[in-house]
């Protein structure tokens, strides 16, 4: 198994994410309380989002340590 490959799709998760992102705030008229709601809670999401994938790269990355130490 690569780990490049994992690695790869978590990075175009993220920047498809981050783009997806991007066009909604871009879209957000912020003298309108409801927008700016949602607008709060597309940040919520992506800020999870962000944690997650962050989390699945550590975790990947040890695993390669871990098989990399008992070599």
């Amino acid at each position: 198994m690569q780990i490049s490959s994992p690695m790869g799709q978590l990075t175009n998760d993220i920047q498809q994410a981050r783009q997806a992102y991007q066009n909604q705030m871009a879209a957000v008229n912020i003298n309108d309380p409801e927008q700016m709601l949602t607008s709060q809670f597309t940040m919520n999401q992506y800020s999870a989002f962000l944690d997650f994938k962050s989390i699945e790269m550590k975790m990947i990355n040890d695993i390669r340590n871990r098989i990399l130490s008992r070599i």
